[in-house]
């Protein structure tokens, strides 16, 4: 690892070495098991003086280069720098080899940088926004025996009988089909109900006089719900 003097930097040299400042220090850790702390000689040798278990962190101010062609470059700490960089001579004369330094990823810009990346499911009950109220509760009575189901698949079946009042109170989407819910759905917090795909509520409001389409939410919704109780009355009998 060797980051060069770097821009800025400042640069002393005596008889047999150069001392460079880094324009900022540098955050590395020891990669060898165990790295050695040098004592960096005036004549470009070293010796180990104690040893540093790999990973230990190392933050370097400065380095120590020889004048020796070949010779190591020695990292230095702000303890072991000091002044050297304007005196010519460290406080300390020590520091650790920089091929025995691994720099952290936040200071190497070649670094494979890590995105924290989220990943949100679908919400698998978004149809149920699509639930808009009849502005009242509509009554049926079954002319036949039939199946209301859970469109949530929660609840299990339940079977109508003929005779038996159905309330309605608005309808829903999902994939792509319109149902009809309860009322007793909405006050229980369910979605029990009942497809609405065999009308053609469409075809049924585009055939509408001109007066008719230019018609407020509010009124459009009733003309629906017209259309509806003209589908029911095939199933059901209109109280």
């Amino acid at each position: 690892m060797d980051t060069g003097s770097g821009q800025g930097a400042q640069t002393i040299m005596d008889n047999m070495q150069t001392f460079v400042r880094f324009e900022q220090p540098i955050k590395t850790t020891t990669n060898k098991q165990p790295t050695a702390m040098c004592e960096i000689k005036t004549d470009g040798t070293s010796k180990p003086l104690y040893d540093l278990p790999q990973n230990s962190p190392f933050v370097a101010v400065g380095r120590a280069q020889s004048a020796q062609p070949g010779a190591p470059t020695y990292y230095m700490d702000a303890e072991s720098f000091g002044s050297a960089d304007t005196t010519g001579e460290p406080t300390v004369r020590q520091g650790i080899n920089s091929i025995d330094l691994t720099l952290d990823a936040s200071e190497d810009p070649d670094a494979p940088q890590k995105v924290d990346v989220r990943v949100v499911p679908p919400d698998p009950n978004k149809w149920m926004q699509s639930y808009h109220a009849y502005p009242s509760v509509q009554v049926f009575d079954a002319q036949r025996d039939c199946v209301i189901r859970d469109i949530a698949g929660i609840e299990p079946d339940r079977q109508v009988v003929k005779g038996t009042v159905i309330k309605a109170a608005g309808e829903f989407t999902k994939d792509g089909v319109d149902y009809i819910r309860t009322d007793k759905s909405v006050r229980e917090g369910k979605w029990y109900g009942i497809p609405t795909n065999m009308v053609d509520d469409d075809k049924d409001l585009d055939n509408l006089s001109e007066q008719t389409i230019r018609m407020n939410t509010k009124q459009k919704t009733v003309a629906k719900i017209a259309t509806i109780e003209g589908f029911f009355s095939r199933l059901f009998k209109h109280k």
